[in-house]
């Protein structure tokens, strides 16, 4: 199976800071996708091969306008 999360970022083209980490439902250390940017504006899409299940995100941003995730069932 494969899913996605198409991204975006507004803020300070400076000194944006924006990252990511999705785990399975329970878990807390093992994850099974992430990803960072310094830079905004930015867009783009994540694609995460994983099976079906819950998951969660866990995400930080610094110096950043707003910012966007859109969850995706892509297969």
């Amino acid at each position: 199976d494969e899913w996605r999360v198409k991204w975006s970022i507004e803020g300070d083209p400076d000194y944006a800071f924006f990252y990511v980490f999705v785990y399975p439902r329970g878990e807390t250390v093992s994850y099974v996708s992430h990803w960072n940017c310094d830079k905004a504006p930015y867009s783009d899409t994540q694609y995460i091969y994983e099976g079906n299940g819950d998951y969660y995100f866990v995400n930080g941003a610094a110096n950043l306008d707003s910012w966007k995730l859109e969850v995706e069932d892509y297969y």
